[in-house]
């Protein structure tokens, strides 16, 4: 009798474990960094010409637009009747010798919001001042504020806020 119970757990363990083993293969993996995931304020504005998507790992804004940009900026954002008021710049990032084309992507940007603490914390000895770097106010969400390139700008100041 205890031999026909253990093989009758035992068999049904084993199906359990083939099973859970079969979604574990499936699972996409998480960042390998803290910093790099998408920030959990993040929200995605509709007419935004940059999206934050998962790429190796990475937390990236990705161009979606045909347009090329050498500048984007990320910031807070709240609503208000029911467009996007930008009530504070965090970051900005720009190259010089390119252009972000489309589905190219924007690396740092996101792990520097992830790392906003630091930031704050230490911006008299990276800046040399303080009270340059502030955190979002509170119901305030972040997202792409700005972006400009030689013949495109775009801006996120008045733009539809997503429902």
């Amino acid at each position: 009798m205890c031999s026909r119970f253990s093989t009758s757990v035992l068999a049904s363990l084993l199906v359990v474990l083939a099973m859970t083993a079969g979604c574990a293969a499936k699972r996409v993996p998480g960042p390998r960094d803290h910093l790099e995931r998408i920030p959990a304020e993040w929200i995605e504005l509709p007419d935004a010409p940059f999206v934050a998507r998962m790429q190796d790992g990475k937390a990236v804004l990705v161009n979606q637009t045909r347009h090329a940009f050498t500048r984007v900026s990320v910031g807070c954002v709240q609503e208000r009747n029911q467009t996007v008021h930008v009530v504070g710049e965090l970051f900005r990032w720009e190259v010089n010798d390119g252009a972000w084309a489309h589905q190219e992507a924007v690396e740092g940007l996101l792990s520097m919001v992830n790392n906003i603490d630091f930031y704050v914390a230490n911006q008299e000895r990276i800046l040399g001042r303080s009270g340059l770097v502030k955190r979002c106010q509170t119901r305030s969400r972040v997202a792409v504020i700005t972006a400009g390139g030689d013949r495109h700008v775009w801006d996120a100041n008045g733009s539809r806020w997503p429902k």
